[in-house]
């Protein structure tokens, strides 16, 4: 569908659009994460603010800012947390997920560091599904809701439930992912922001 909303019958061109692999994706958030993980060459030059600048925005819920209000009705603390967001819209107690997401023409990307301090375990862990049932670009009429979220929360709980029955041979020191996070004041009484976006 064009701006005017008249359909047209030929391919969508991407090559103007924003582009990047899964893998590249997944590289950048190890290499914000852990940069000892990966060569010189491919580490940012973070000191420690930016550091923790970084883990806290790529973790934190809608509703530890006192800065921004946001509709926590509608941006509900999984949000965007793709892999760990079941039904209810809740992560499970102690899972903190550090992540970036995309949705744009009926691709969904979660590119994720979870960790659940409870159980004290970690993973990465990347996807993009495609599901434009109806083949066609730009219509809005996506199978968000129907197939796309729920095959990226099961899939993350196959790892996720893996992940706590695995045996480890060291385990993770999450210390420095622990963050004090905002809570916002009961009496604020400022308009919520309800129609921010991706």
């Amino acid at each position: 569908m064009n701006r005017n909303d008249s359909l047209v019958n030929e391919t969508f061109d991407f090559t103007k659009h924003n582009n990047i692999s899964l893998e590249d994706l997944q590289q950048i958030l190890q290499s914000a994460l852990f940069p000892k993980s990966v060569p010189l060459k491919q580490r940012f030059k973070l000191d420690k603010d930016d550091q923790e600048f970084l883990y806290h925005y790529l973790s934190q819920f809608p509703s530890e800012t006192s800065y921004l209000k946001f509709n926590t009705v509608k941006y509900y603390d999984s949000y965007v947390k793709f892999m760990m967001r079941d039904s209810s819209h809740h992560l499970p107690e102690g899972v903190r997920v550090f992540n970036k997401v995309g949705w744009a023409y009926g691709f969904l990307t979660d590119v994720s560091y979870i960790t659940d301090f409870k159980h004290n375990i970690e993973f990465m862990l990347a996807a993009t599904v495609y599901v434009n049932s109806d083949g066609i670009l730009n219509d809005n009429k996506y199978d968000y809701d129907s197939i796309g979220y729920p095959f990226l929360y099961n899939l993350g709980q196959v790892f996720f439930q893996y992940e706590q029955k695995r045996k480890r041979l060291y385990k993770p020191n999450l210390s420095r992912f622990r963050i004090l996070y905002d809570h916002r004041d009961p009496k604020d009484n400022r308009a919520c922001i309800g129609d921010a976006d991706n």
